[in-house]
């Protein structure tokens, strides 16, 4: 999987403002939370020779970005308005900033309510009122500034295996923490540790840093039924198992709740352990940056009682059942089959959301005998209004060339929305395997001695 351009950075000063291109989809308000973590805020463009220069040097970036959230919005007395906290002030929108909004006027919306900055004709500026839910690049702001010292306890980043970590000294929240992480650099969160080994490694340089000290917040936090390392949705289980891997200090959680986190300790006899501990205690931290393998070829995932492996190769109908159905035989494994409405909200999340966003995908379906039938499980699939696909309804092919569309794909159009038709089973696509969980994971621990489930 080739690696993701989400959170890449392009900065620039003009006229002493420092400006910050996030490369990230974002909502509006989870654009204004990344800007607050580099102590800056969404860009405020009040003039018209400002979103000019703007343009220009958007069109002069590398970064690929369609249009990127400012600081204005619809308040609600329908006046636009620059939103800055750093001053405290609100600022009307100006008219020749208004002659530049760029929307669809025939279909009326009153959810078009935070703007977007964008260019048309390479760099003459334009702005987009947009739903505020929307994803969009970021736009953020700030006083031109030096650089600040290195809070660090060790020069450079700590490399073990296939990710590089970094411990700091202040001591903060959590979420303070996970905020400094991302602010030491746009691709790090707090530590991730997938096995006691790495663990072990990252918490020797605790003691031999300078300064050193016995614990610190890493990744984990409390959700549902167990921690995660939130930033690559991985679970934790709740027994430390033979490996000695959740090492928590009971060798099971003895805290949890939905403000409970977790830390690496260094302390007793010289163990490495997972302590539970509540979000706004202040501790040092640990961030770390995970690499992401070029021949990676699948990601898992798994959502309560539903468990899937995608596959980012290329594959024929055939070929992609018979991966899922004779290479994994001995896990019970089968390409995807949709029966129940909730797995179209999986599928949308795993093909949208996903490190690679992904158009369609092979799932389980062939027409058999002159009906739609679930191979693996050989269930005949409605194809009436009461069905739970999203037929594609045809009439404009002849019967002779529709009986060669026999293989079923899962499309998905404006991002969210699912559905279903039959091509041709020689077309390659991505494809998506089920399993149970516990067949999932026993195919992880054999792959790599770990299970790493991605719970969503």
């Amino acid at each position: 999987m080739k690696p993701s351009e989400h959170g890449v950075i392009d900065c620039f000063e003009v006229d002493k403002v420092h400006y910050r291109l996030i490369k990230a989809d974002m909502t509006h308000s989870g654009a204004v939370k990344l800007c607050r973590t580099f102590k800056e805020e969404l860009v405020i463009i009040k003039d018209i020779e400002l979103a000019t220069v703007l343009a220009e040097a958007l069109s002069e970036s590398n970064l690929m970005m369609d249009s990127l959230w400012t600081a204005a919005k619809l308040d609600p007395d329908n006046e636009w308005r620059w939103h800055s906290s750093a001053e405290n002030t609100s600022l009307p929108v100006s008219k020749e900033i208004k002659e530049k909004f760029v929307y669809h006027k025939k279909i009326k919306r009153n959810d078009r309510r935070c703007l977007a900055f964008s260019r048309n004709n390479h760099d003459e500026p334009q702005f987009r009122p947009l739903p505020c839910e929307g994803n969009r690049a970021v736009f953020c702001q700030r006083p031109a500034r030096g650089p600040s010292l290195s809070e660090s306890t060790h020069p450079g980043w700590i490399k073990i295996g296939p990710r590089e970590y970094k411990i700091f000294w202040p001591r903060v929240t959590w979420e303070g923490a996970r905020e400094k992480c991302v602010q030491t650099d746009i691709n790090a969160d707090l530590a991730v540790f997938v096995n006691f080994e790495d663990a072990q490694q990252v918490s020797r340089f605790l003691l031999i840093g300078r300064p050193s000290f016995e614990r610190a917040w890493i990744g984990g936090k409390w959700e549902d039924n167990n921690y995660v390392f939130v930033s690559e949705s991985l679970a934790l289980a709740n027994i430390t198992d033979n490996s000695g891997y959740p090492p928590w200090l009971y060798r099971k959680i003895r805290k949890f709740g939905a403000t409970s986190r977790v830390l690496l300790d260094r302390h007793l006899d010289n163990t490495t352990l997972f302590i539970e501990e509540k979000h706004d205690r202040l501790h040092p931290y640990i961030c770390y940056k995970g690499t992401i393998d070029d021949n990676n070829t699948f990601q898992d995932f798994v959502f309560q009682n539903y468990s899937y492996r995608l596959y980012f190769t290329k594959k024929e109908w055939n070929a992609a059942r018979d991966t899922c159905e004779k290479i994994l035989f001995d896990y019970g494994s089968y390409l995807v089959e949709i029966k129940e409405k909730i797995q179209f909200a999986h599928l949308m999340y795993i093909m949208g959301e996903n490190k690679t966003e992904i158009q369609h995908v092979w799932v389980g379906g062939r027409f058999i005998k002159h009906a739609w039938t679930w191979v693996h499980s050989n269930q005949t699939i409605a194809t009436a209004n009461d069905s739970i696909l999203h037929w594609v309804r045809n009439t404009s092919y002849a019967p002779s060339v529709e009986r060669s569309y026999v293989c079923l794909v899962t499309d998905r159009e404006n991002h969210l929305v699912p559905i279903n038709y039959g091509t041709i089973c020689e077309t390659k696509h991505y494809f998506i395997c089920q399993f149970e969980q516990k067949n999932l994971r026993r195919l992880q621990e054999d792959e790599n001695g770990v299970a790493q489930l991605n719970i969503v």
